[in-house]
């Protein structure tokens, strides 16, 4: 992989809450994602300055990761940006596991396995309004987080 370019963009809607400047990453002539700042907002103002990267290549109908606010600074950003790497935080595995467990809650049904029961319940992790049942195993589970029990509400 080449060294990373940075080239300032100036399309308004590639902005982040309360950003000023979004930069594409070119690996040589290939666009390969996106770096740009944002601030988050406390209440009555925004705090200071962070910056998130995201890689989106041309023919993505969307990012293919992208970290949300995270590094103080750009270069950090831009050292995330690890194409053909797969560096995953806790949130991330998190969110690849439920992924993973849905997929294969659709292929249970459809090849004729038990299917897993939509509960109406809020998650006890995550507050998320439906879980599920597996009526094999009894276990209940969250859509949104890998949280677990043998109990409806717990």
């Amino acid at each position: 992989m080449a060294e990373l370019q940075l080239r300032k963009d100036t399309a308004d809607d590639a902005l982040h809450t309360a950003g000023s400047v979004t930069y594409r990453v070119y690996d040589g002539d290939r666009w390969v994602g996106w770096v740009g700042d944002g601030r988050r907002f406390n209440g009555a103002r925004y705090g200071g300055r962070l910056w998130w990267a995201c890689w989106r290549e041309d023919g993505d109908a969307a990012a293919r990761w992208s970290t949300g606010l995270r590094y103080a600074k750009r270069q950090d950003a831009v050292d995330d940006i690890q194409i053909g790497d797969l560096r995953l935080t806790y949130d991330e595995a998190e969110q690849l596991i439920v992924r993973i467990r849905n997929a294969i809650a659709y292929e249970r049904g459809r090849t004729g396995h038990p299917l897993l029961i939509a509960i109406d319940a809020d998650c006890p992790s995550c507050h998320y309004p439906e879980r599920s049942l597996n009526p094999v195993t009894g276990v209940f589970g969250c859509t949104q987080c890998v949280y677990t029990s043998t109990e409806r509400n717990a």
